[in-house]
């Protein structure tokens, strides 16, 4: 098999993977905890479990996970994310002047403001962005790869807030898959920027705590 053929075949076999495994450790999780916290908790850790062994298997490709990255020289690009995160959230309660009330400290805001985001931002910014660019077969420009790995992990993050592909195609003609499609994107290249996922997990994490105001 050619280097074009292996990658090819290889960045298929990424795709269906993460679906498979998205539906199959779903399906086995709500059927030992139900729609509960602490469903919601082993879903990620089983998700943490994969990524460890998926780093394990290509040490030497930069996850951006041990640094914080030029963040100094981003800092307006994050600042700009970080409020764009925010607004979907924020905006329709000052405009409606909606009232505002601290969220309860328990098992489900952890899971939403500090587990989730964590481990997306490793999946989807860390370690899919990584094995996408490297298996991406079009080598004839050299940042096309880096690119297309970019644009297919903001989509696979759109796609991943829906029980499936068919329900996010169904959706679109609402707003969520692309707003979930847009934070994917800025998060996607703001790691390329700075060289590491915390700025993302930062501005993840505050986007998602601003839901539960």
């Amino acid at each position: 098999m050619s280097v074009t053929l292996y990658r090819i075949a290889g960045l298929i076999a990424i795709i269906v993977a993460f679906f498979l495994l998205q539906r199959g450790i779903a399906t086995m999780i709500l059927r030992f905890f139900d729609k509960t916290p602490a469903g919601s908790l082993a879903f990620y850790l089983s998700w943490l479990i994969l990524l460890l062994i998926l780093i394990l298997v290509q040490p030497q490709l930069d996850y951006g996970l041990f640094r914080w990255g030029r963040w100094r020289a981003e800092w307006l690009a994050i600042v700009i994310i970080l409020l764009g995160w925010l607004a979907p959230n924020i905006l329709p309660k000052i405009f409606a002047q909606a009232p505002w009330q601290a969220p309860p400290l328990n098992l489900a805001l952890f899971n939403g403001v500090i587990v989730a985001p964590v481990i997306e931002e490793i999946l989807f910014r860390g370690v899919l962005q990584r094995y996408l660019a490297m298996l991406w077969p079009t080598v004839w420009l050299e940042r096309l790869p880096l690119t297309a790995a970019v644009l297919l992990s903001a989509l696979l993050f759109s796609l991943w807030h829906f029980p499936s592909p068919w329900a996010w195609a169904q959706s679109l003609g609402s707003v969520k898959p692309y707003l979930h499609l847009a934070g994917g994107l800025s998060l996607s290249i703001l790691r390329e920027r700075t060289g590491s996922i915390w700025p993302g997990v930062i501005i993840h994490c505050a986007g998602n705590l601003s839901a539960y105001f």
